[in-house]
């Protein structure tokens, strides 16, 4: 297990485990989360505001143009806006920690950064934690997370974060809604009889899927398989055509996939939650995907479809026929049919 699974791990066991509040040293024990953030970052731009603007009024510029003087007033104006947004946007990347199946690959730092910002017990300054606001000289801005559970320093530019946003980039990868997406395959596919949807377009829980989809004998008539149910006896279970049905959904599922893998990160994200079993991919390591794990994750989401949503309803499934799906003698039935062959064959 790699680093980020382990700290990701215990950070959120630590936040979810009551331990602190029954922790009487720790309630008793005052709590430092006033970072200051803003109040230092912007100490000291009031009177270098004043001296900029004296000088652009008294001509005291380092050049004519007053060229510097005008845009460094302008980069002060804009600062507290732009610090209010990186914030905002800062917030909103890393709540989707929050996000359900939350990927414990993703880079733990953010993680760290999220509960220091969220004044999570543990987490203060009173624990060892700061948060930095620096107002570059570019016009740009950079917020540095430090504490006990940082190797090193992290820093976050807000350019940086928007560019990577303005793509539709993010710091922590969302893991997709697998079970929803899959739900939805099995309406789209069009593999139920349609009294088995309901009105918002979802199955229902007598859902069931069409009989063309049933292995059918020469006589016309449902193929059965005899499972035994203990104490002798046995019943009928109804037989699909999984080979069909595959080629059928195959198309929706394609779909989906491809549309997954439009964000690959949140691709890995699916991979390690779901279909992984313990062989994580790295982010770092596995970004741009390969084609080669792109055709293990289009494997793995069709064979875990197949597995955990189409065999739901094509395995154990009893016939329609009222007689066909009673309980029977498994030595009965096995006298009826030695029966019948003897007639069969004029024996």
């Amino acid at each position: 297990m790699n680093e980020n699974v382990i700290t990701n791990s215990v950070i959120q066991e630590m936040l979810k485990s009551s331990a602190l509040a029954h922790n009487k040293t720790y309630l008793s024990s005052p709590v430092d989360f006033d970072f200051q953030i803003f109040e230092t970052a912007y100490q000291g731009m009031g009177k270098l505001y004043a001296e900029l603007k004296s000088n652009i009024d008294s001509g005291s510029c380092i050049d004519k143009t007053c060229r510097y003087e005008i845009q460094r007033l302008k980069q002060l104006e804009e600062y507290p806006q732009k610090s209010l947004d990186f914030m905002s946007n800062l917030l909103s990347e890393l709540s989707n920690i929050d996000e359900p199946n939350f990927d414990l690959n993703n880079n733990y730092r953010y993680n760290v950064a999220y509960c220091v910002l969220g004044m999570r017990p543990g987490f203060s300054r009173s624990d060892g934690y700061d948060i930095r606001l620096f107002l570059l000289e570019d016009g740009s801005q950079s917020m540095v997370f430090d504490g006990p559970a940082l190797d090193e320093p992290l820093v976050i530019n807000d350019i940086a974060l928007k560019t990577l946003a303005d793509i539709n980039q993010t710091i922590i990868s969302v893991t997709p809604d697998i079970e929803k997406n899959m739900t939805n395959l099995l309406v789209q596919a069009g593999i139920f009889a349609p009294d088995s949807i309901d009105e918002n377009e979802e199955l229902k829980p007598s859902a069931k899927i069409s009989e063309e989809y049933l292995i059918i004998g020469q006589d016309g008539k449902p193929v059965y398989e005899v499972i035994e149910i203990g104490d002798g006896m046995g019943r009928n279970i109804l037989k699909y055509d999984i080979d069909k049905i595959t080629r059928k959904v195959n198309a929706f599922v394609e779909a989906d996939i491809a549309g997954i893998m439009r964000f690959e990160q949140n691709a890995i994200a699916a991979w390690n939650v779901f279909f992984s079993n313990g062989d994580y991919w790295p982010y770092e390591e596995n970004l741009p995907l390969s084609v080669d794990k792109r055709k293990i994750f289009s494997e793995a989401y069709k064979e875990y479809f197949k597995e955990n949503y189409i065999y739901q309803f094509t395995s154990n499934q009893l016939p329609s026929i009222v007689e066909d799906a009673a309980v029977f003698s498994l030595e009965e039935q096995k006298i009826n049919r030695a029966q019948q062959l003897i007639e069969a064959n004029n024996l």
